[in-house]
């Protein structure tokens, strides 16, 4: 299980990933993420909609998501 504090736009989110899921606020989320080239893009899939994204390491063990 990991859990994550994601910043966006001056809002502050709560993300856990468990075996059985992703959790958003508690809420559970229904996504895929796919390593595209394993050098950080991926293809973040939820429902219908798909969007490429890099996923940057940064200090501390933060994750820049481009």
């Amino acid at each position: 299980m990991a859990k994550y504090r994601v910043s966006l736009a001056e809002r502050e989110y709560s993300v856990e990933i468990t075996k059985s899921g992703v959790w958003l606020d508690g809420e559970p989320v229904n996504c895929d993420l796919i390593s595209l080239n394993g050098n950080g893009l991926h293809q973040l899939s939820r429902g219908s909609q798909s969007v490429e994204v890099y996923l940057n390491s940064g200090p501390q063990g933060a994750y820049e998501v481009l």
